[in-house]
């Protein structure tokens, strides 16, 4: 108890703001789901001719500034303590904000009647009793949409347990079981129409019942803790006791196959004066019997349907893995292995969410409310920084960020129902994700440092850093202890958890000051640059393009081996090409690459670009104005959100302006609209193709050509990505692991080309990749 009303408290210190609640109150937790508006910092750039005190020579004249952001936001309270409940939203949801509208919340769940005086009492607040499955449907069908990693399947047999399914706008239809006291059953056709079809007077009540009954445990989790222990054979009868050994043949029957629950405990007492069942043994064929039957009954529904895909929730499971895999061990026998049993990662709060959401809906004018078009028609990002651990166990509390433009997926991806961004999977592979973990715990003290360093004026830097390091420190023991808690787990994720951690502490943009002397650094070479470059022959001179842009990325304060290059002033732009020039390139497709340039001219081409400087000046500008000078329109996406070094789309528009000042080809092509720069909707130094901002995908559709240039969006991403155009994948290795698991070297270069599938033409490298691949 003291470990919650801490964890309490600590949710009440940092809440301010609130606009619109619901409550979903059970048996045994209530749970608060509402929006609130917090304040952030971030940074605007604006032309250096409007004046400012950075002096007329500024690329662009950098400004903070406070900005505004909507998160939704989920507590929870256990129902005994219904009293903090009451405190929590006395003291931080601002009622007399809500004076122009009837004072009542919307409210779900048992408690929802059980409570209706309290409320009204204690807050002077009636309670709106919502239908419970209207909730439970619109919450599963919010999260499932806009969660990506939000629903897996489970096997504790299986290595990773944990296998996820990313974010779907085509979850229609599907089965919805959710085990209550009973079961309820619901087909769920679209966002607004279900229909309940079946379901069962047996469910968790029974389970908790006649475990109370047959056992000395009382408690629900006492119940499973003890049934964890247990072996349910020791009470069920198998199919090999009914027949002594092996079934008969031509019965198909497995000898282990449970033939009835609680079996060998019909026997009379002469037959077994002495014996007694263990209570550990009796719940675990409690939770056997009850998980199979609702499997039985979910199957028969699904196949009634045609349905393949069945979503569990309810008390009864609550993320414990062994009632999910007797309800997955259910459903894999009564489905034949056709129809797949799916849990929720949030499945506790699918309730709150659907009573928010009914909130948004009765009342779209109040001052009070948020309009449910922001929130149903709305992108949103997982926000993990305040999950922490409190003594062995993860608190895990839902946040989500709003991200206000609307994301969908790359329109080229050949198949994105089967496309999986990332190079490693660090669930399913222990020794690499060791490696990471380490390598990111390594790395923290220097970054707290340099965020501290990079507002040496302000005099909370120091605090907010220290504060970034700890809590980020606390992320990596979480992901030690629980891989899959945050879902899929993978260098992105790792590296994008660091930097929402760093944006959560008001470091927006750490490296702004860095990126703007590198960007006006390499823009000083660049008429030189490009003039050495029209000088070579056709045929050298595409190579050599191709060299400048694995050149360029070399230029990264994302990856530890050159970073500390870069500190010691060590990396200049033209020696790195002279070596890579000089050098065997370990993926090689410029011949492919050239001949198809000539034969047959790109018209739409979208290239995503990494990073800042010598990169983007002068390895990605020169390569880009050879396609513009061949035909083809160009758009350049860049990052949304800074991160690291990356190119934002703000500055790319700046840095675009001067280098048309310096270059006619880039300057007639933008007057021509045949060069655009548009941003990615990304917040990552990663790229995940179906999280992109919706314009540049229609900008992008029909493209016959996609670019992926950097480490991070061409290999820790998206290097076994398939398109339906060609495509181009160009990085410098800048670490050890992933070059090893390449069967590559350190600062090795890779640019390999690939044909569109039905272009007819040879593969070139993707099919010479190293096994390790």
């Amino acid at each position: 108890d003291s470990d919650f009303i801490s964890i309490f408290q600590g949710q009440l210190k940092d809440l301010d703001g609130v606009t619109a609640f619901a409550v979903d109150i059970g048996g045994s937790l209530a749970k608060i789901a509402y929006y609130a508006v917090h304040r952030h910092r971030k940074t605007s750039f604006r032309d250096p001719s409007r004046g400012g005190h950075e002096g007329a020579r500024a690329l662009y004249h950098m400004e903070e500034e406070e900005g505004e952001m909507g998160r939704l936001h989920f507590a929870v309270f256990e129902t005994k303590h219904i009293g903090l409940c009451l405190d929590f939203i006395r003291s931080k949801f601002a009622l007399e904000g809500f004076s122009d509208m009837p004072h009542h919340v919307h409210a779900t769940g048992g408690g929802a009647h059980k409570y209706a005086q309290l409320f009204q009492e204690k807050l002077g607040l009636s309670l709106k009793k919502l239908d419970e499955m209207d909730c439970l449907c619109a919450g599963v069908n919010f999260l499932l949409q806009k969660i990506p990693n939000e629903a897996f399947t489970f096997r504790q047999d299986r290595h990773p347990q944990h296998h996820f399914r990313h974010v779907s706008q085509n979850i229609f239809p599907y089965l919805l079981v959710n085990i209550g006291s009973g079961v309820s059953i619901l087909k769920v056709d679209d966002e607004r129409t279900y229909t309940r079809v079946d379901g069962s007077a047996i469910g968790g009540g029974t389970f908790w019942g006649l475990a109370s009954l047959l056992t000395s445990a009382k408690d629900f989790n006492a119940i499973l803790d003890l049934a964890l222990d247990g072996d349910s054979r020791n009470v069920d009868m198998l199919v090999g006791d009914i027949y002594g050994g092996k079934a008969p043949a031509s019965l198909g029957l497995h000898t282990d196959l449970l033939a009835s629950s609680f079996g060998k405990a019909a026997r009379s007492q002469k037959d077994a004066p002495q014996e007694r069942f263990h209570d550990r043994d009796v719940a675990k064929s409690l939770l056997v019997m009850i998980a199979n039957n609702i499997g039985q009954i979910a199957c028969l529904n699904a196949r009634l349907f045609g349905l393949k895909r069945i979503y569990f929730g309810g008390f009864f499971i609550r993320g414990r893995p062994m009632t999910m895999d007797q309800i997955t061990n259910a459903v894999a026998f009564w489905g034949k292995g056709e129809i797949d049993a799916l849990f929720l990662r949030h499945e506790g709060y699918i309730g709150a969410v659907g009573a928010l959401l009914a909130e948004q809906q009765s009342c779209p004018r109040s001052p009070a409310s948020v309009p449910v078009s922001l929130l149903q028609g709305a992108s949103w990002e997982e926000n993990f920084t305040h999950n922490h651990l409190c003594g062995n166990n993860v608190v895990s509390l839902l946040e989500l960020d709003h991200r206000p433009r609307q994301f969908s997926a790359f329109p080229v991806l050949v198949d994105p129902a089967r496309y999986r961004p990332d190079l490693s999977d660090l669930i399913a592979n222990p020794e690499a994700r060791a490696y990471w973990l380490e390598l990111f715990r390594e790395g923290v003290d220097k970054v707290a440092q340099r965020a501290a360093q990079s507002e040496k004026d302000s005099a909370s830097a120091s605090q907010r850093a220290e504060a970034f390091r700890k809590t980020y420190l606390e992320h990596l023991c979480i992901l030690e202890k629980e891989p899959s808690v945050y879902g899929e787990l993978s260098v992105r994720s790792i590296l994008d958890l660091r930097e929402q951690c760093l944006r959560e502490f008001r470091f927006t943009d750490m490296y702004a000051g860095t990126k703007r002397a590198e960007n006006e650094a390499a823009l000083a070479l660049l008429a030189a640059w490009l003039q050495r470059m029209d000088e070579l022959p056709w045929e050298e001179r595409q190579r050599a393009l191709v060299g400048g842009l694995l050149a360029g990325n070399c230029f990264d304060w994302g990856a530890k081996a050159t970073a500390e290059r870069m500190e010691l002033g060590q990396l200049d732009f033209m020696e790195e090409w002279d070596r890579i020039m000089t050098s065997v390139w370990a993926i090689d497709d410029s011949q492919a690459w050239a001949a198809r340039l000539r034969r047959a001219p790109f018209q739409c081409v979208t290239m995503f670009v990494d990073n800042c400087g010598p990169d983007i000046v002068l390895g990605v500008v020169p390569f880009v104005r050879e396609l513009l000078k061949h035909g083809a329109k160009v758009t350049l996406a860049a990052n949304t959100v800074p991160v690291l070094n990356d190119v934002t789309f703000q500055e790319l528009s700046f840095l675009i302006e001067s280098i048309a000042g310096i270059c006619p080809v880039i300057r007639a092509a933008i007057a021509a609209k045949k060069l655009l720069v548009m941003q990615s909707g990304s917040s990552s130094a990663c790229l995940d193709l179906l999280q992109l901002d919706r314009d540049l995908c229609e900008e992008s559709a029909g493209c016959d050509l996609v670019v992926l240039e950097g480490m991070g969006r061409a290999i820790h991403t998206n290097f076994h990505a398939a398109f339906q155009c060609a495509s181009i994948r160009a990085a410098m290795v800048k670490n050890k692991r992933v070059a090893a698991d390449l069967g590559l070297q350190l600062y090795d270069v890779v640019f390999r080309f690939a044909e569109s599938p039905d272009s007819g033409m040879e593969k070139h490298s993707q099919d010479q990749l190293p096994l390790s691949a």
